[in-house]
């Protein structure tokens, strides 16, 4: 049989729970084209013994993955899904959004996809958690998953500061989040991230700083402001931008 269909036999009975099960207990073979030696040799592994070696990498996953990385994100899943942790990552190796991405997670899109499908599938949680792609790229962020620059702000829809920190800090899961846009700026080096809370008229002058505009192009992009304002807060977020840079220098 070929390679790449003893990997996908292998990848279903060691992510599928619904496979896995049929195959022990049915004799249904995860992947049709297998031979009756392959069978056999699968039988072989019995299924207590692949039971207890998927239950140990899904608490690797859960564990030493995604919680040291996204944990508020984690543990809003936990609370709005009522899952356990096993349970939590048992749903997500068995979700398309997972198996479309062949198992890499590197940086968060399959965990973010799976969000999105469940958010979907429920009404409730679509009620209860639209915040939470918002909390988990917001994480990403602070994980430096997804800073492709050394300085960026980024736009969130909803206080994503404010509810990671009650989470962590308060285990307090909000319920029903009303939208309230929120702005940081992510300042990184190679060893770390440094995230400060703007407004919206400085997350757009500190957009046009590091685009290297003038006060005068960024001032065209907020009206409702007078020159002189936008100069002020040019100076103010400027020196902010300054003095994150000095920091990582002297910390490098």
């Amino acid at each position: 049989m070929p390679l790449d269909d003893q990997w996908s036999a292998l990848y279903r009975l060691f992510y599928k729970r619904d496979v896995r099960k049929d195959f022990f207990d049915n004799g249904t073979r995860p992947v049709k084209s297998l031979s009756d030696s392959d069978v056999a040799l699968l039988q072989g592994i019995g299924a207590e013994r692949l039971e207890h070696v998927v239950a140990l990498h899904q608490r690797d996953i859960g564990a030493n993955w995604y919680q040291p990385r996204v944990p508020a994100t984690w543990l809003a899943l936990q609370s709005l899904l009522d899952f356990d942790e096993e349970e939590l990552v048992a749903s997500l190796t068995n979700s398309p959004a997972f198996e479309d991405r062949i198992d890499d997670d590197s940086n968060g899109q399959a965990l973010m996809a799976f969000i999105k499908e469940q958010i979907s599938r429920s009404m409730e949680l679509a009620t209860t958690g639209p915040w939470l792609p918002d909390l988990l790229r917001y994480e990403l962020y602070l994980a430096g998953k997804l800073n492709a620059k050394p300085a960026e702000v980024a736009h969130f829809e909803y206080a994503v500061g404010g509810i990671r920190e009650a989470l962590l800090e308060q285990a307090l899961c909000p319920d029903g989040e009303c939208p309230e846009e929120y702005h940081s700026l992510f300042v990184r080096n190679s060893n770390e991230i440094a995230e400060v809370a703007l407004d919206r008229d400085q997350a757009e002058v500190v957009r046009g700083i590091i685009a290297g505009e003038s006060v005068t192009r960024i001032s065209q992009r907020l009206p409702q402001l007078k020159i002189d304002d936008v100069t002020s807060i040019h100076e103010e977020c400027r020196n902010l931008l300054d003095s994150l840079s000095a920091d990582f220098l002297d910390a490098s």
